[in-house]
């Protein structure tokens, strides 16, 4: 299920829930969307305390990832790997979900999978140089403090001059991924959730507003549902 289709069945059901309220409280698609991802969040964090999380069902490439040259702001020249002045192959990702630590991103490397990077997400890239055996091999650091387009930076060392790179990952918003070419804007990336999402959404969306529509209504004391 899309979320365009999710949200609209939690659309329905809402306006289903309020017939006969007279309730008139603003609703828009967007807010409903962004009650579906922070909820889709939740339930996956609730997934990965049972150990019942599908890791692999999550997991979404980007195979269109263009490089760029581009300067690293945030690394202090002290660093030791980053020299004023100069650019670096650069591309950005979607924003990950970090419980899942090191496997929310399970490959960075040639758009045909074939050479995986080296993937460094702290400040332990600048020791990379020290590595007997890899210390010339490609590999990449993900600023993981999101830039101002809210997506992560990614940097990549040690590697010729290439036109693009694949990144396996797991999204914490996927409506980031329509901004990628190669990433469909009506992606199912919510089926395995949809159900309890629908549910759950729904049943607090009405619980808020039918509070709103008793407490401007007078007492009768008689009981409400």
């Amino acid at each position: 299920m899309t979320l365009e289709q999710l949200t609209s069945a939690i659309y329905n059901n809402i306006v289903s829930g309020l017939k006969g309220t007279n309730a008139n409280v603003p609703m828009t698609h967007e807010h409903i969307e962004d009650a579906i991802i922070a909820e889709r969040l939740a339930i996956i964090k609730e997934y990965m305390v049972k150990g019942l999380i599908p890791r692999k069902d999550l997991l979404v490439p980007i195979p269109c990832l263009t490089l760029e040259c581009f300067p690293i702001e945030r690394c202090p020249v002290s660093c030791g790997v980053v020299k004023p002045g100069t650019n670096y192959l650069h591309f950005e990702i979607p924003q990950v979900i970090l419980d899942f630590g090191e496997e929310a991103i399970e490959y960075i490397g040639s758009a045909n999978r074939q050479n995986p990077f080296k993937i460094y997400t702290d400040s332990a890239f600048i020791y990379n140089k020290f590595r007997t055996r890899r210390a010339h091999k490609p590999y990449v650091w993900v600023d993981m403090a999101a830039n101002r387009n809210g997506k992560y930076d990614v940097y990549v060392f040690n590697t010729p001059i290439m036109k693009e790179i694949t990144a396996v990952l797991i999204p914490k918003d996927p409506r980031q991924l329509s901004e990628f070419a190669c990433c469909p804007d009506s992606g199912d990336y919510f089926s395995f959730f949809s159900a309890d999402i629908e549910k759950r959404i729904t049943e607090k969306f009405l619980r808020n507003y039918r509070q709103v529509v008793y407490l401007h209504q007078p007492s009768d004391n008689s009981i409400k549902p």
